[in-house]
Formats: structure tokens, C-alpha cells, sequence
């Protein structure tokens, strides 16, 4: 804060002390109303905010978060519920027939497979939520950048918010063969939405320049997929090393 006068000054001027990027606390409610709007349609400049506040909307963040799992959650398990109701129906040839009678054609099954859902996404959501912003923040620091890991973790919880476009078409499309392609197909869309969101939280909060931040986020995710193949490759030795005394030899008391 400094005093400054110069011509026509009645007084001396006293400069904002307060930093750029904020502008000291904000309501809640009308701050993450704000930061959702702001993913779905200018996600940039509000993930720029997010990452220059120097107080991160952490509890907006992760309530985004919460909200979007949960309700993601909640169409999951519907989506199921109707899956299975579905096969039920064909496999008994009737509803209400031997096979048909299986307590996910019952509403209150599907109800209770939606909630099954949605509560363990909320409970596996925080592990993956902190284990991705700790991953990302790591490999992201490996890689040059400076930034403030509350801010990822409010940025990563509101660049979650997309997968409330897919959680309609799940239980729109998800319990209909015919259909089912298109709800793929949204899903994969909302896949690459948010990682392109996620590209750009890391890049606003660590300083990098997109294509270290594109490499930051593929890292972690190729490691990832290497892994998951040496796993489904160490099963499949296994499995065979298993079968392959009775391989050529045939099963014991064959003929």
C-alpha cells in the first residue's frame, strides 16, 4: 500500500492491496453456481480463476464433485437395473415367468441397485478424487510446473462436472440393446471432455505450457494401461500354466 498525489489530487491514493486473480471471499452459493457455469462455458478463464485464487474453492470443488458422482452414480445403477431386467424378461420368455422373477424386476430392486450405485461412487470417489490430484500434481511438478495442489484438487473436482451429460443417456439408452451404442458413444464423449478439462486445469494451475500439460495427463494414464495389460498377461500365463498338463494329453479319465 503506498500514498501517491500528483496534480488535481485532493488526497493521497491508497493502491488495492489485494492480489490479482482474487478478490477476498465470495458467497458460497453464488461462487459455485458461478465455477459450474463456468466449466460447462467459458472452462478456461474459470479454471484460470481457480488456479490464481490465492485461497482455492476447495469446498466448492469437491462439492461438485460429490454432486456429479453421486448422481452419475445413481444412473449407473439404474442402467444396470434395467439391463437386467431386461435379460430376465427375455430369458423367461414373459415378465413375471421363472427367470423374470428375479428381484431387479421389482421397482424397488432397481431403486435399490441405483443407490447401491451412487453410494459407491461416492465412497471410491474421494480416494480416486485425492489420488488423481496427487498423481497429477506430482508428475506435474517432475515436469517444470509450480502450482498450488489445492487448486488442482478444486480444479479436478469441477472438471468432473461433464459426466452429468452422460448420466442421462445411461438410464435413457443404457438399458436398450439397440441403443446401447449411442450411450457408449456419449460416454466416450464426455471421456475426452474431461480430459481435455483436466489438460487445462493442469496446465492454468502449474504454469506449463499445454504440451507438457497434455504429456502430465497421458503419463499417469498410459502407466496405468501398461500395468492393467501386464496384470491380464501375468493372469493368462498363469491360467495356462495351469491347463498345460492337460493340454495334448487330454482332461484325466479321458478316453
Amino acid at each position: 500500500m503506498t500514498d501517491r498525489t500528483g496534480p488535481g489530487d485532493e488526497g493521497p491514493r491508497m493502491t488495492d492491496p489485494t492480489p490479482p486473480g482474487d478478490e477476498g471471499p465470495r458467497p458460497f452459493f453464488s461462487d459455485f453456481v458461478e465455477l459450474v457455469y463456468g466449466v460447462f462455458f467459458t472452462p478456461v478463464q474459470t479454471l484460470r480463476d481457480v488456479a490464481r485464487r490465492a485461497a482455492p474453492p476447495i469446498g466448492a470443488g469437491l462439492l461438485a464433485y460429490v454432486l456429479a458422482a453421486g448422481i452419475n452414480g445413481l444412473a449407473a445403477g439404474g442402467s444396470v437395473a434395467q439391463a437386467l431386467r431386461s435379460m430376465a424378461t427375455e430369458f423367461s420368455g414373459a415378465p413375471g415367468g421363472p427367470v423374470g422373477a428375479v428381484p431387479v424386476t421389482v421397482p424397488g430392486g432397481a431403486v435399490t441397485l441405483a443407490l447401491i450405485g451412487g453410494f459407491a461412487a461416492l465412497f471410491f470417489g474421494w480416494v480416486g478424487l485425492f489420488l488423481k490430484a496427487g498423481v497429477l500434481s506430482l508428475v506435474s511438478s517432475l515436469l517444470g510446473g509450480r502450482g498450488d495442489p489445492r487448486a488442482l484438487l478444486a480444479a479436478l473436482g469441477l472438471t468432473y462436472l461433464p459426466v452429468l451429460v452422460a448420466a442421462p443417456a445411461a438410464l435413457v439408452f443404457g438399458g436398450r440393446p439397440v441403443l446401447g451404442a449411442l450411450s457408449s458413444l456419449v460416454a466416450l464423449g464426455v471421456l475426452l471432455w474431461r480430459l481435455v478439462l483436466d489438460i487445462i486445469a493442469i496446465r492454468e494451475v502449474s504454469g506449463l505450457t499445454t504440451g507438457p500439460a497434455v504429456a502430465a495427463a497421458l503419463l499417469p494414464l498410459g502407466v496405468a494401461l501398461i500395468l492393467a495389460i501386464a496384470f491380464i498377461v501375468f493372469i493368462m500365463v498363469m491360467v495356462f500354466g495351469m491347463a498345460s498338463p492337460f493340454i495334448g494329453s487330454g482332461l484325466p479319465g479321458a478316453g
